[in-house]
Protein backbone atom coordinates (compact mmCIF):
# COMPACT_ATOMS: atom_id res chain seq x y z
CA UNK A 1 0.00 0.00 0.00
CA UNK A 2 1.60 3.45 -1.33
CA UNK A 3 -0.84 5.61 -0.14
CA UNK A 4 0.50 8.84 1.35
CA UNK A 5 -0.99 9.65 4.76
CA UNK A 6 -1.15 13.32 3.57
CA UNK A 7 -4.60 14.53 4.71
CA UNK A 8 -4.51 17.93 2.79
CA UNK A 9 -6.97 20.57 2.23
CA UNK A 10 -6.56 20.20 -1.11
CA UNK A 11 -7.46 16.91 -1.07
CA UNK A 12 -11.20 17.61 0.72
CA UNK A 13 -11.65 20.02 -1.73
CA UNK A 14 -11.38 17.52 -5.21
CA UNK A 15 -13.22 14.75 -3.14
CA UNK A 16 -16.45 17.46 -2.68
CA UNK A 17 -16.12 18.61 -6.04
CA UNK A 18 -15.70 15.24 -7.79
CA UNK A 19 -18.77 14.32 -5.17
CA UNK A 20 -20.76 16.28 -7.82
CA UNK A 21 -20.08 13.21 -10.29
CA UNK A 22 -22.42 11.24 -8.22
CA UNK A 23 -26.21 11.67 -6.95
CA UNK A 24 -28.41 12.58 -4.54
CA UNK A 25 -31.94 12.88 -4.99
CA UNK A 26 -33.85 15.05 -2.34
CA UNK A 27 -37.52 16.46 -1.92
CA UNK A 28 -40.46 17.50 -0.22
CA UNK A 29 -43.91 18.15 -0.55
CA UNK A 30 -47.31 19.64 1.83
CA UNK A 31 -50.47 18.95 -0.28
CA UNK A 32 -53.52 16.96 0.81
CA UNK A 33 -53.21 17.19 4.61
CA UNK A 34 -49.50 15.12 4.02
CA UNK A 35 -46.36 16.54 4.70
CA UNK A 36 -43.45 14.75 3.52
CA UNK A 37 -39.96 14.61 2.49
CA UNK A 38 -37.83 11.98 1.46
CA UNK A 39 -33.97 10.84 -0.20
CA UNK A 40 -31.67 8.82 -2.20
CA UNK A 41 -28.31 8.81 -0.68
CA UNK A 42 -26.03 7.88 -3.25
CA UNK A 43 -22.38 7.41 -2.52
CA UNK A 44 -19.68 4.67 -2.39
CA UNK A 45 -19.38 4.48 1.41
CA UNK A 46 -21.34 1.12 2.39
CA UNK A 47 -20.61 2.04 5.96
CA UNK A 48 -23.67 4.06 6.76
CA UNK A 49 -24.26 4.55 10.35
CA UNK A 50 -27.40 5.88 12.27
CA UNK A 51 -27.30 7.97 15.42
CA UNK A 52 -29.17 9.85 18.17
CA UNK A 53 -27.78 12.82 20.01
CA UNK A 54 -30.22 13.85 22.32
CA UNK A 55 -31.66 17.07 23.86
CA UNK A 56 -29.60 18.58 26.19
CA UNK A 57 -29.78 21.91 28.34
CA UNK A 58 -28.78 24.14 24.68
CA UNK A 59 -29.79 21.91 22.29
CA UNK A 60 -32.90 20.03 20.53
CA UNK A 61 -32.08 16.14 20.04
CA UNK A 62 -31.81 14.59 16.87
CA UNK A 63 -31.57 11.77 14.78
CA UNK A 64 -29.05 11.48 12.02
CA UNK A 65 -27.95 9.48 8.89
CA UNK A 66 -24.31 9.97 7.87
CA UNK A 67 -20.96 8.54 6.62
CA UNK A 68 -18.62 6.21 8.52
CA UNK A 69 -16.82 9.15 9.03
CA UNK A 70 -19.45 10.63 10.86
CA UNK A 71 -20.48 13.23 8.83
CA UNK A 72 -23.93 14.22 8.88
CA UNK A 73 -26.16 13.71 5.69
CA UNK A 74 -30.04 13.71 6.66
CA UNK A 75 -30.66 15.19 10.34
CA UNK A 76 -34.00 16.03 11.85
CA UNK A 77 -34.01 17.33 14.85
CA UNK A 78 -37.71 16.74 17.69
CA UNK A 79 -39.73 19.12 16.55
CA UNK A 80 -39.49 17.80 12.73
CA UNK A 81 -37.31 20.61 11.29
CA UNK A 82 -34.83 18.37 8.54
CA UNK A 83 -31.76 19.22 6.26
CA UNK A 84 -30.03 16.73 3.48
CA UNK A 85 -27.22 17.52 1.86
CA UNK A 86 -26.85 17.15 -2.33
CA UNK A 87 -23.63 17.66 -4.04
CA UNK A 88 -23.48 20.42 -6.79
CA UNK A 89 -20.16 22.29 -9.07
CA UNK A 90 -18.65 24.81 -7.04
CA UNK A 91 -21.08 27.48 -6.16
CA UNK A 92 -19.68 31.62 -7.64
CA UNK A 93 -20.64 32.36 -3.42
CA UNK A 94 -23.48 35.16 -4.69
CA UNK A 95 -25.14 35.00 -1.10
CA UNK A 96 -22.34 35.46 1.04
CA UNK A 97 -21.98 39.31 0.81
CA UNK A 98 -22.72 40.78 4.35
CA UNK A 99 -22.79 37.75 6.17
CA UNK A 100 -20.20 36.15 8.73
CA UNK A 101 -18.28 33.55 8.91
CA UNK A 102 -19.33 30.50 11.37
CA UNK A 103 -16.54 27.90 13.41
CA UNK A 104 -18.21 24.86 13.53
CA UNK A 105 -21.07 23.16 11.28
CA UNK A 106 -23.88 25.61 10.58
CA UNK A 107 -26.41 23.27 9.89
CA UNK A 108 -25.88 21.04 13.03
CA UNK A 109 -26.19 24.70 15.46
CA UNK A 110 -29.73 25.17 13.35
CA UNK A 111 -31.22 22.14 14.21
CA UNK A 112 -30.00 22.47 17.87
CA UNK A 113 -31.64 25.88 18.23
CA UNK A 114 -34.45 26.22 15.69
CA UNK A 115 -38.01 24.34 15.19
CA UNK A 116 -39.00 26.31 11.86
CA UNK A 117 -37.78 27.47 8.75
CA UNK A 118 -38.76 30.94 9.89
CA UNK A 119 -36.02 30.46 12.87
CA UNK A 120 -33.88 29.11 10.33
CA UNK A 121 -33.71 32.14 8.15
CA UNK A 122 -32.71 34.40 10.86
CA UNK A 123 -29.39 32.40 11.08
CA UNK A 124 -29.23 31.70 7.36
CA UNK A 125 -29.86 35.42 6.41
CA UNK A 126 -26.95 36.17 8.92
CA UNK A 127 -24.45 33.16 9.08
CA UNK A 128 -22.38 32.26 5.99
CA UNK A 129 -23.44 28.66 4.23
CA UNK A 130 -19.56 27.09 4.06
CA UNK A 131 -19.59 24.70 1.19
CA UNK A 132 -19.32 26.10 -2.02
CA UNK A 133 -19.91 22.27 -3.57
CA UNK A 134 -23.16 21.54 -1.89
CA UNK A 135 -26.73 22.34 -1.38
CA UNK A 136 -29.36 21.87 1.39
CA UNK A 137 -33.08 20.90 1.36
CA UNK A 138 -34.79 22.38 4.59
CA UNK A 139 -38.46 21.49 5.85
CA UNK A 140 -40.30 21.64 8.97
CA UNK A 141 -43.40 19.89 10.61
CA UNK A 142 -45.79 23.13 9.28
CA UNK A 143 -44.29 21.92 5.18
CA UNK A 144 -42.48 25.39 4.80
CA UNK A 145 -39.37 24.39 2.86
CA UNK A 146 -36.30 26.13 1.32
CA UNK A 147 -33.44 25.11 -0.81
CA UNK A 148 -29.74 26.73 0.08
CA UNK A 149 -26.63 26.95 -1.57
CA UNK A 150 -23.98 29.70 -1.52
CA UNK A 151 -25.45 31.77 -4.23
CA UNK A 152 -29.33 31.66 -2.95
CA UNK A 153 -31.76 30.72 -0.76
CA UNK A 154 -35.41 29.87 -2.12
CA UNK A 155 -37.89 30.13 0.19
CA UNK A 156 -41.09 30.85 -1.91
CA UNK A 157 -44.51 29.45 -1.55
CA UNK A 158 -44.43 26.39 -3.32
CA UNK A 159 -45.97 23.29 -2.54
CA UNK A 160 -43.25 20.74 -3.57
CA UNK A 161 -39.13 21.19 -3.44
CA UNK A 162 -36.51 19.10 -4.95
CA UNK A 163 -32.76 19.58 -4.98
CA UNK A 164 -30.49 17.00 -6.70
CA UNK A 165 -26.64 17.97 -7.90
CA UNK A 166 -27.14 21.42 -9.58
CA UNK A 167 -27.24 24.52 -8.46
CA UNK A 168 -30.95 25.40 -7.84
CA UNK A 169 -29.72 29.22 -9.30
CA UNK A 170 -30.42 27.53 -12.47
CA UNK A 171 -34.07 26.16 -11.92
CA UNK A 172 -36.01 29.16 -12.60
CA UNK A 173 -34.07 29.44 -16.66
CA UNK A 174 -34.53 25.16 -16.58
CA UNK A 175 -30.87 26.07 -16.91
CA UNK A 176 -30.03 21.85 -16.13
CA UNK A 177 -29.82 18.70 -16.73
CA UNK A 178 -31.21 15.91 -14.86
CA UNK A 179 -32.91 13.38 -15.27
CA UNK A 180 -34.02 12.51 -11.62
CA UNK A 181 -34.87 15.98 -10.89
CA UNK A 182 -37.21 15.49 -14.06
CA UNK A 183 -39.12 12.33 -12.72
CA UNK A 184 -39.21 13.87 -9.61
CA UNK A 185 -40.83 17.03 -10.59
CA UNK A 186 -43.57 15.60 -13.52
CA UNK A 187 -44.95 13.10 -11.00
CA UNK A 188 -45.24 16.06 -8.24
CA UNK A 189 -46.29 18.60 -10.98
CA UNK A 190 -49.02 16.15 -12.34
CA UNK A 191 -50.87 15.12 -9.09
CA UNK A 192 -53.21 16.83 -5.91
CA UNK A 193 -52.03 14.19 -3.67
CA UNK A 194 -48.95 12.90 -2.03
CA UNK A 195 -48.59 9.64 0.22
CA UNK A 196 -46.11 7.25 1.54
CA UNK A 197 -46.43 5.20 -1.59
CA UNK A 198 -45.89 7.78 -3.91
CA UNK A 199 -43.37 8.82 -2.25
CA UNK A 200 -41.25 5.31 -2.36
CA UNK A 201 -42.53 4.75 -5.61
CA UNK A 202 -39.76 8.26 -6.39
CA UNK A 203 -36.93 6.65 -4.46
CA UNK A 204 -37.16 3.49 -6.31
CA UNK A 205 -37.70 5.04 -9.46
CA UNK A 206 -34.55 7.75 -8.95
CA UNK A 207 -32.12 5.03 -7.51
CA UNK A 208 -28.83 4.45 -8.63
CA UNK A 209 -26.93 1.47 -8.51
CA UNK A 210 -23.07 0.93 -10.01
CA UNK A 211 -20.12 1.68 -8.49
CA UNK A 212 -21.61 4.89 -6.30
CA UNK A 213 -25.50 3.41 -5.48
CA UNK A 214 -28.36 4.48 -3.13
CA UNK A 215 -26.86 3.61 0.05
CA UNK A 216 -29.97 4.54 2.11
CA UNK A 217 -33.20 6.26 1.59
CA UNK A 218 -35.99 7.63 3.45
CA UNK A 219 -39.36 8.96 3.83
CA UNK A 220 -40.09 11.59 6.98
CA UNK A 221 -43.82 11.86 7.47
CA UNK A 222 -43.88 15.48 9.23
CA UNK A 223 -48.26 14.58 10.06
CA UNK A 224 -47.36 11.40 12.27
CA UNK A 225 -43.87 12.35 13.52
CA UNK A 226 -41.95 9.06 11.36
CA UNK A 227 -38.96 7.81 9.95
CA UNK A 228 -39.37 5.25 7.13
CA UNK A 229 -35.63 4.29 6.35
CA UNK A 230 -34.53 1.80 3.40
CA UNK A 231 -30.88 0.48 3.41
CA UNK A 232 -28.82 -0.45 -0.01
CA UNK A 233 -32.00 0.82 -2.72
CA UNK A 234 -34.20 -2.20 -1.20
CA UNK A 235 -37.76 -0.64 -0.88
CA UNK A 236 -39.21 -3.73 0.56
CA UNK A 237 -37.42 -3.83 4.10
CA UNK A 238 -38.53 -0.56 5.96
CA UNK A 239 -38.07 0.38 8.99
CA UNK A 240 -40.24 2.97 10.59
CA UNK A 241 -38.97 4.60 13.68
CA UNK A 242 -41.05 7.09 15.70
CA UNK A 243 -38.59 10.42 15.49
CA UNK A 244 -39.54 11.44 18.97
CA UNK A 245 -39.72 7.79 20.92
CA UNK A 246 -36.12 7.11 19.24
CA UNK A 247 -34.37 10.77 20.56
CA UNK A 248 -35.95 10.38 23.84
CA UNK A 249 -34.05 6.90 24.20
CA UNK A 250 -31.08 9.17 24.65
CA UNK A 251 -27.66 8.62 22.75
CA UNK A 252 -27.08 5.29 20.35
CA UNK A 253 -24.76 4.80 17.38
CA UNK A 254 -25.36 2.05 15.40
CA UNK A 255 -24.07 0.85 11.62
CA UNK A 256 -27.29 1.31 9.47
CA UNK A 257 -26.96 -1.94 8.00
CA UNK A 258 -27.49 -3.75 11.31
CA UNK A 259 -31.15 -2.26 11.64
CA UNK A 260 -31.91 -4.45 8.63
CA UNK A 261 -32.00 -8.24 7.16
CA UNK A 262 -28.99 -9.39 5.53
CA UNK A 263 -29.52 -8.73 1.33
CA UNK A 264 -27.22 -10.67 -1.18
CA UNK A 265 -26.37 -7.64 -3.32
CA UNK A 266 -25.51 -5.42 -0.39
CA UNK A 267 -23.44 -7.69 1.46
CA UNK A 268 -21.64 -8.40 -1.65
CA UNK A 269 -20.71 -4.52 -2.23
CA UNK A 270 -19.80 -4.47 1.36
CA UNK A 271 -17.36 -6.70 1.36
CA UNK A 272 -15.56 -5.99 -1.87
CA UNK A 273 -15.38 -2.19 -1.21
CA UNK A 274 -12.22 -0.40 -0.28
CA UNK A 275 -13.00 0.34 3.10
CA UNK A 276 -13.80 -3.38 3.65
CA UNK A 277 -10.41 -4.16 5.75
CA UNK A 278 -10.46 -1.29 7.71
CA UNK A 279 -14.35 -2.00 9.38
CA UNK A 280 -13.09 -5.38 9.41
CA UNK A 281 -9.67 -4.43 11.70
CA UNK A 282 -12.09 -1.77 13.58
CA UNK A 283 -13.74 -5.04 15.09
CA UNK A 284 -10.57 -6.90 15.47
CA UNK A 285 -9.30 -3.66 17.81
CA UNK A 286 -12.32 -3.39 20.06
CA UNK A 287 -12.56 -7.60 20.48
CA UNK A 288 -9.31 -8.43 20.78
CA UNK A 289 -7.25 -5.48 21.18
CA UNK A 290 -4.56 -3.44 19.02
CA UNK A 291 -2.18 -5.91 19.12
CA UNK A 292 -4.69 -8.41 17.12
CA UNK A 293 -5.56 -5.99 14.48
CA UNK A 294 -2.26 -5.24 13.71
CA UNK A 295 -1.17 -9.27 13.49
CA UNK A 296 -4.01 -9.29 10.98
CA UNK A 297 -3.00 -6.71 8.93
CA UNK A 298 0.30 -7.79 8.83
CA UNK A 299 -1.18 -11.41 7.50
CA UNK A 300 -2.75 -9.89 5.09
CA UNK A 301 -0.65 -7.63 3.62
CA UNK A 302 0.30 -9.47 0.23
CA UNK A 303 1.13 -12.58 2.25
CA UNK A 304 4.41 -10.87 3.41
CA UNK A 305 6.10 -11.22 6.55
CA UNK A 306 7.37 -7.59 6.52
CA UNK A 307 4.45 -4.58 6.88
CA UNK A 308 3.88 -2.38 3.73
CA UNK A 309 5.98 0.91 4.28
CA UNK A 310 3.06 3.11 4.16
CA UNK A 311 -0.26 1.09 5.99
CA UNK A 312 -2.63 3.79 4.76
CA UNK A 313 -5.42 1.50 6.28
CA UNK A 314 -4.09 1.45 9.95
CA UNK A 315 -4.23 5.25 9.87
CA UNK A 316 -7.74 4.76 8.96
CA UNK A 317 -8.58 2.93 12.13
CA UNK A 318 -6.55 5.15 13.94
CA UNK A 319 -8.53 7.85 13.38
CA UNK A 320 -11.84 6.25 13.32
CA UNK A 321 -11.21 5.46 17.15
CA UNK A 322 -10.39 8.64 17.98
CA UNK A 323 -13.72 10.30 15.88
CA UNK A 324 -15.75 7.18 17.32
CA UNK A 325 -14.52 8.46 20.86
CA UNK A 326 -15.75 11.83 20.28
CA UNK A 327 -19.24 11.31 19.11
CA UNK A 328 -19.69 9.22 22.01
CA UNK A 329 -18.30 12.03 24.57
CA UNK A 330 -20.46 14.79 22.49
CA UNK A 331 -23.40 12.77 22.47
CA UNK A 332 -23.25 12.33 18.63
CA UNK A 333 -21.19 15.51 17.42
CA UNK A 334 -19.28 15.59 14.58
CA UNK A 335 -15.89 15.04 14.25
CA UNK A 336 -14.43 17.88 12.56
CA UNK A 337 -11.43 18.66 13.59
CA UNK A 338 -10.32 18.16 10.04
CA UNK A 339 -11.88 21.81 9.04
CA UNK A 340 -11.80 23.11 12.85
CA UNK A 341 -8.90 22.03 14.74
CA UNK A 342 -9.64 25.38 16.68
CA UNK A 343 -12.13 23.31 18.52
CA UNK A 344 -10.29 20.82 19.59
CA UNK A 345 -7.44 22.00 21.68
CA UNK A 346 -9.32 21.93 24.73
CA UNK A 347 -9.93 18.55 24.48
CA UNK A 348 -9.47 16.22 27.00
CA UNK A 349 -10.27 12.63 27.50
CA UNK A 350 -8.84 8.90 29.60
CA UNK A 351 -11.66 7.00 27.72
CA UNK A 352 -9.45 3.57 26.95
CA UNK A 353 -10.22 3.27 23.76
CA UNK A 354 -7.82 6.00 22.68
CA UNK A 355 -4.76 3.64 23.99
CA UNK A 356 -5.72 1.58 21.34
CA UNK A 357 -5.74 4.09 18.94
CA UNK A 358 -2.31 5.04 20.32
CA UNK A 359 -0.66 1.41 19.79
CA UNK A 360 -1.60 1.66 16.45
CA UNK A 361 -0.23 5.16 16.14
CA UNK A 362 3.46 3.83 17.58
CA UNK A 363 3.23 0.76 15.30
CA UNK A 364 3.03 2.48 12.25
CA UNK A 365 5.60 5.23 13.32
CA UNK A 366 8.07 2.34 14.01
CA UNK A 367 7.74 1.39 10.56
CA UNK A 368 10.22 2.19 7.89
CA UNK A 369 9.05 4.52 5.42
CA UNK A 370 10.81 5.16 2.09
CA UNK A 371 9.90 9.11 2.21
CA UNK A 372 9.71 10.84 5.83
CA UNK A 373 6.95 12.74 4.08
CA UNK A 374 4.77 9.69 4.89
CA UNK A 375 5.34 10.25 8.62
CA UNK A 376 3.11 13.47 8.06
CA UNK A 377 0.11 12.03 9.15
CA UNK A 378 1.04 9.84 11.60
CA UNK A 379 2.30 12.63 13.70
CA UNK A 380 -0.40 14.44 13.42
CA UNK A 381 -2.71 11.94 14.79
CA UNK A 382 -0.09 11.30 17.52
CA UNK A 383 0.02 14.96 18.13
CA UNK A 384 -3.40 15.06 18.29
CA UNK A 385 -3.74 11.65 21.01
CA UNK A 386 -1.02 13.23 23.06
CA UNK A 387 -2.60 16.70 23.55
CA UNK A 388 -5.96 14.76 24.40
CA UNK A 389 -3.99 12.91 27.17
CA UNK A 390 -2.65 15.69 28.46
CA UNK A 391 0.60 15.35 27.64
CA UNK A 392 0.93 18.75 26.03
CA UNK A 393 4.82 19.04 25.35
CA UNK A 394 4.98 15.99 23.56
CA UNK A 395 2.17 17.36 20.96
CA UNK A 396 4.10 20.19 20.84
CA UNK A 397 6.94 18.51 19.17
CA UNK A 398 4.88 16.02 17.59
CA UNK A 399 2.80 19.01 15.98
CA UNK A 400 6.00 20.70 14.86
CA UNK A 401 7.24 17.63 13.39
CA UNK A 402 4.23 17.74 11.36
CA UNK A 403 4.82 21.12 9.74
CA UNK A 404 8.43 20.51 9.50
CA UNK A 405 7.61 18.06 7.40
CA UNK A 406 4.37 19.57 5.18
CA UNK A 407 3.69 22.54 2.95
CA UNK A 408 2.47 25.79 4.39
CA UNK A 409 -0.33 24.72 1.85
CA UNK A 410 -1.98 21.90 3.25
CA UNK A 411 -4.90 21.35 6.29
CA UNK A 412 -2.05 19.09 8.02
CA UNK A 413 0.60 22.04 7.85
CA UNK A 414 -2.65 23.99 9.30
CA UNK A 415 -4.11 21.89 12.06
CA UNK A 416 -0.48 21.15 13.48
CA UNK A 417 0.08 25.24 13.26
CA UNK A 418 -3.26 25.98 15.73
CA UNK A 419 -1.28 23.51 18.17
CA UNK A 420 2.30 24.56 18.15
CA UNK A 421 0.41 28.40 18.47
CA UNK A 422 -2.06 27.15 21.50
CA UNK A 423 0.44 24.92 23.20
CA UNK A 424 3.07 28.01 23.32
Amino acid sequence: MKKSLIVSTTLVVFLLSSYVSYSCSIFCSNRNGEILAAGNEDWSDPFSKFWVSPRTNDSYGTINIGHSDGQRQLSINEFGLFYDFAAIPQAEGKNLNGKQDFNGSLFTEILAKCKTIDETLVYLKKLKYQSPFHQVLMADASGRSIVVNQDIIIEDSSDYRIATNFNACDISGGNYDCRRFQIIDEALSAGDKISIALFRNLLSRTHQEGPYPTQYSYIIDQKRGELHIYSFHNYENELVINIKEEISKGYSMKELKELFPIAFEEEYFRSHHIDSLKETLLKIVRRDGAEQAIKKYMSLSDAKSEIAPDPQVLWDVAASIIQDVWMQETSGATFEYWWHANNYVNWTSKNPDLQLAMKIVEFMERVPKENPKQNIGVYELKGLLLSVNERKMESKQYFEKTMSLDEEHTGNYHRAKVFVEYLK
